[in-house]
């Protein structure tokens, strides 16, 4: 017996988390673009049609510490009795552009009429 969580699969929702991306102008590395697995993206991820609109972002320090304190992790001993296993998935991220954002917005408020003041 098949049990199916949704009434629609992720290659039917696909296109749509695609147009999204690009209409929020989101950053980041895609690891498997149809069916190829590519490096520096997530291998794991669910195949999709193209990359992300925008590159990946640089890193802010605050991720940078993270993965080094957690790569360091994977590499001491836990308790002296086993080594704990390092992640197969790059620590890179995917969020949006500020000035991605910002200039969208700017389009989308520069396209719609600005509302005159009513004088009384």
């Amino acid at each position: 017996m098949t049990i199916q969580d949704w009434g629609i699969t992720y290659a039917e929702l696909e296109p749509y988390y695609d147009k999204f991306e690009y209409t929020a102008a989101v950053s980041g590395k895609a690891g498997n673009i149809g069916g190829q697995i590519l490096s520096g993206g997530n291998p794991f991820e669910a195949s999709r049609a193209r990359d992300y609109p925008l590159p990946p972002l640089t890193p802010i320090l605050a991720s940078e510490m993270f993965s080094d304190a957690a790569r360091n992790a994977a590499t001491i001993r836990s308790r002296g009795r086993r080594r704990m296993p390092r992640s197969p998935i790059p620590t890179r991220t995917v969020r949006n552009s500020a000035a991605a954002s910002i200039a969208a917005i700017a389009s989308a408020s520069a396209a719609r009429p600005t509302p005159r003041a009513v004088r009384t």
